[in-house]
């Protein structure tokens, strides 16, 4: 099981720390951002279906064994209540750490549960997204 060393206050920290975590290679980091439930899922592009904590992990491990990973949310809807958040997202992929136009584009559904330690990612839901339904930032900005 993993260690749940920080305590998120606001849903949104625990995104950007998934999403930093992933672009760092960071596999523990990210396994870490998850609730401690043998019933977290994730769904990845492709349509496979990881359940738990071991599947997480063996997932994400290939994912960042093979590329470096940079998601950039370009589009981002939320929803908060009490105890649950939902999120959907647009986001660019980027495959190389040079690389400045992205690979693809993935459209996310993340379900975040508040727990006595903070926010934790329930579920992941990745999908491919059609570009041109895209709409990209009319205003050029830095990188994180």
């Amino acid at each position: 099981m993993p260690r749940q060393a920080r305590l998120f206050q606001i849903p949104d920290e625990v995104l950007d720390a998934w999403r930093e975590s992933l672009h760092r290679n960071d596999l523990d980091g990210s396994i870490d951002l998850w609730m401690d439930e043998d019933s977290i899922t994730c769904i990845l592009p492709g349509g496979k279906r990881l359940t738990g904590h071991a599947e997480l992990r063996e997932g994400l491990k290939k994912i960042l064994e093979d590329h470096f990973l940079w998601l950039d949310p370009i589009q981002a809807i939320g929803h908060t209540g009490i105890g649950i958040a939902f999120f959907d997202t647009t986001e660019a992929v980027r495959l190389e750490p040079d690389q400045v136009e992205p690979e693809f584009f993935l459209n996310f559904s993340y379900v975040l549960v508040q727990s006595p330690m903070g926010w934790r990612i329930a579920h992941i839901h990745a999908s491919p997204a059609q570009e041109e339904h895209i709409q990209l930032p009319s205003t050029i900005h830095g990188f994180h």
